[in-house]
C-alpha cells in the first residue's frame, strides 16, 4: 500500500517521502495517467480495478444475483444522469432499456460524502478532505459540511495504491455508523465543490502547483477545519443588449 502524509488530520501533517524522485519543472503533468483515467471513466473497469476495496456489488446488464435495494446507472457517464434507484424489481425491464450500457449496483447504506484528494507523484497522499453531500443539484454538491474520519483517509490509501491516483482528484462513497467507508467511484480531476475544501483552509490548489513546479508541499497550508459549511446559490438576471454591449437590468 503506498504511504500516506498526516497525523490523522486529513492533510495535516508530515510529507515524508521515502526514495522520492526530483522532478524538474516541464518533466510532466502531475495528472492521472491514462490507464487511471480509463478505469475511473468505466464503471464496470473501475469495479475490476478495485477488487478486494469496500465498494459496492456491480453487475453488468442487469441485477444478476445482487441483493437489493439497487441503482442503475450507465456504465460511462456524468453528472449523475440516468442514474436510478430501484426497490421493486418489476422496474428493471423499462430501466434497462432506458439506461445507455447499464450496470447495476447495490444501493449502500449510510451517508453520501466526497473526499478532494492532493497526491503527489510516487503515491503520497498529501491531503484528503472529506465533505458530507448534503444536497447535490446536477451531479455537484450546492450544500455540504466538511469532517473528520480515519476510515476516509484508508479508503483514499487504498484507492490510491490500486489505481495509481496523482494530483487533484476526487473519491465519492458512503459511510455508515460502523463499518469501513466504501467507494462509489473516483474522478480524475477536482470537484465542483472543491470550493469547500478552500472554504475550511486546505490550500489545495496553491499546494498542487507547488508541486507541479518541482516544489514540496506544505503540510500546514493543507489543514482544514471540520464542521464548515458552505452553501451554492444560483442566480438568474435579465439582460438587456447583445454581446460586448450586454448589461444587467436594475433590479434583476
Amino acid at each position: 500500500m503506498r504511504r500516506r502524509a498526516g497525523d490523522g488530520r486529513r492533510g495535516a501533517g508530515a510529507t515524508r517521502r521515502a526514495g522520492a524522485r526530483v522532478h524538474r519543472p516541464g518533466d510532466r503533468g502531475l495528472v492521472p495517467g491514462e490507464r487511471t483515467v480509463t478505469a475511473c471513466l468505466d464503471k464496470w473497469a473501475f469495479a475490476g480495478a478495485i477488487a478486494g476495496i469496500p465498494a459496492p456489488g456491480t453487475a453488468l446488464g442487469g441485477p444478476g444475483a445482487l441483493p437489493g435495494p439497487w441503482i442503475v446507472k450507465p456504465r460511462r457517464g456524468r453528472g449523475s444522469r440516468d442514474v436510478h434507484a430501484v426497490h421493486d424489481p418489476a422496474d428493471f425491464p423499462t430501466l434497462l432499456r432506458r439506461v445507455p450500457e447499464p450496470i447495476v449496483q447495490t444501493l449502500l447504506p449510510g451517508r453520501e460524502f466526497t473526499a478532494d484528494c492532493l497526491i503527489g507523484r510516487d503515491g503520497t497522499v498529501h491531503a484528503a478532505v472529506p465533505r458530507w453531500r448534503t444536497q447535490v443539484r446536477g451531479g455537484i454538491a450546492t450544500r455540504g459540511t466538511t469532517f473528520a474520519d480515519p476510515r476516509v483517509d484508508e479508503l483514499v490509501e487504498r484507492l490510491t495504491g490500486a489505481l495509481g491516483l496523482t494530483g487533484l482528484v476526487n473519491v465519492q462513497g458512503f459511510l455508515a455508523a460502523d463499518g469501513p467507508a466504501r467507494v462509489v467511484e473516483v474522478n480524475p480531476r477536482c470537484s465542483g465543490g472543491l470550493p469547500i475544501s478552500l472554504a475550511a483552509g486546505a490550500d489545495l490548489v496553491g499546494q498542487y502547483l507547488r508541486l507541479l513546479l518541482g516544489g514540496a508541499a506544505d503540510p500546514a497550508a493543507l489543514r482544514y477545519e471540520p464542521g464548515v459549511t458552505t452553501v451554492r446559490s444560483f442566480t438568474e438576471h435579465r439582460v438587456h443588449g447583445f454581446g460586448p454591449d450586454v448589461r444587467v437590468a436594475e433590479g434583476g
